[in-house]
């Protein structure tokens, strides 16, 4: 062959054929035919997104400033956040596979105490703890599939092929949490049960997948739902407002929260202040540990700033992906709040998708130690707080007569 170029054409999938064509000798090192396509299409990122979105998972897709794709999506009653990296289809620059899918419900401490203490299989943890699936079980393998789609050997998207093996792994995960039970001996009694018939360990330590045990109602008035004369709604001062919304802000790459101090009246929850988790909290992708020793400072010193000291109402915590229901150890935490305060108490879910969102519930104990949340109206601002005394600062009087 005389001819000094080098033609060669790849086809894949659907696309029109690329031609790429290199100098014979102007590169003494031409790179394999597979990156020059995966470096010149950049319509695949569309198409997995497409089909994403056509997929209709329950949940809303986001986009984030630097192009990165997050779907949450549900396998009976697991939670997952499936993550695809700007990059793709080239690996992370971290050599990773620019796709990843994340447990975010039950957590993998709950899960393994659903299996007797045992990791759950298939499962590993990044850089920040954040638990999630390598997809490397049984007959699937996430980095074959990442190649032969990267050759052009499959026709249907990546997100797909992820999407089923998930849902494989659940099935698995199901049947080995059941035969864990039934292991210890309880096959024969009467246990309660999530929606999707996965077995609940009755310790509230391992108070996981929780959509059996965990019931939600929509009490909001805007949407005409039936009120909970308990909680009709919840009224946030501007101050506390903000304090969630920079705290939100400052950690929006990984799960934040905080506790509510205010005053209620007449159904009305007034939250007047609210805290950040403390200077030795440990923040996470999926997850937050606030510093107890700073919280319970911290609001200590709040509440007695105000004429009328302000009592604790609850807490707030940053959801990942765009979730709006609670974890398992969100329920046992909402739980023991709830108890304690004795009439229950309020939580709030923090999300971004894009756009700052607040969900708020009002959170009370069943007969069987179930958790009943409520979910509430909201509003904003110090003009819908009526008795301004809630919002009074303490004077050096107020102060004296306390102590006296």
């Amino acid at each position: 062959m005389n001819d000094d170029r080098l033609i060669v054409t790849i086809h894949t999938r659907n696309l029109s054929p690329e031609t790429v064509q290199w100098e014979r000798g102007a590169c003494s090192d031409p790179q394999p035919v597979t990156e020059v396509w995966r470096r010149q299409d950049t319509e695949l990122l569309e198409r997995e997104k497409d089909y994403l979105l056509a997929a209709n998972l329950g949940f809303p897709l986001r986009v984030t400033a630097q192009r990165d794709i997050q779907q949450p999506f549900q396998v009976d009653s697991f939670t997952f956040l499936l993550t695809i990296h700007h990059s793709f289809p080239r690996r992370t620059p971290e050599q990773e596979l620019p796709i990843r899918v994340y447990l975010v419900l039950p957590e993998l401490r709950e899960l393994s105490g659903l299996l007797g203490g045992k990791r759950p299989w298939d499962i590993r943890c990044d850089a920040s703890g954040s638990a999630y699936l390598a997809c490397e079980q049984g007959r699937f393998s996430l980095a074959q599939e990442y190649v032969r789609f990267c050759a052009g050997r499959t026709e249907r998207p990546l997100s797909e092929k992820v999407l089923f093996h998930v849902r494989q792994w659940v099935k698995g995960i199901r049947c080995a949490i059941e035969s864990h039970r039934r292991k210890k001996g309880r096959c024969g009694t009467e246990q309660p049960v999530s929606r999707s018939g996965v077995w609940i360990e009755e310790d509230p330590a391992v108070y996981s997948l929780t959509a059996g045990r965990a019931k939600y109602t929509d009490g909001r008035l805007s949407a005409g739902c039936p009120e909970n004369r308990k909680c009709r709604r919840v009224v946030l001062s501007d101050r506390a407002y903000i304090q969630i919304y920079n705290e939100s802000k400052a950690r929006i790459g990984t799960e934040t929260g905080g506790l509510f101090l205010g005053h209620f009246e007449n159904g009305v929850w007034y939250v007047i202040e609210a805290s950040d988790p403390g200077i030795n909290a440990k923040f996470y992708n999926a997850y937050h540990e606030g510093d107890d020793v700073y919280e319970n400072h911290v609001c200590g010193v709040i509440s007695r700033t105000y004429k009328h000291p302000l009592v604790f109402l609850g807490m707030w915590h940053r959801h990942p992906g765009s979730l709006d229901t609670f974890s398992g150890t969100d329920d046992v935490t909402n739980r023991k709040y709830a108890v304690s305060a004795g009439n229950g108490c309020i939580s709030a879910i923090v999300n971004y998708d894009p756009d700052f969102r607040l969900t708020f519930y009002y959170v009370e104990q069943g007969r069987h130690g179930d958790v009943y949340y409520t979910r509430v109206d909201v509003e904003v601002g110090d003009d819908k707080i009526k008795n301004k005394e809630m919002m009074r600062i303490a004077t050096a009087a107020d102060v004296d007569r306390r102590q006296d």
